[in-house]
């Protein structure tokens, strides 16, 4: 992972507070097999669930996969 990131820094979402917030961009991805690929970067200490963000809008996001 620090090979293909580049980084040996790899915050991780924790749950918190009702009103924490993660200040962030959405993005969106124009292929179902995107999703996927991103899946298969992750490494096992992260889940994919999702979440409402403060816009109202649905997104997955990536969180530790011990707090799920």
């Amino acid at each position: 992972m620090v090979r293909t990131s580049g980084s040996d820094l790899h915050p991780i979402l924790r749950r918190g507070a009702p009103d924490d917030v993660v200040e962030g961009v959405a993005l969106t991805l124009g292929y179902e097999w995107q999703l996927g690929a991103v899946d298969d970067y992750e490494v096992a200490d992260y889940q994919r669930i999702r979440v409402e963000l403060t816009s109202g809008l649905s997104a997955w996001v990536y969180v530790a996969a011990d707090e799920v």
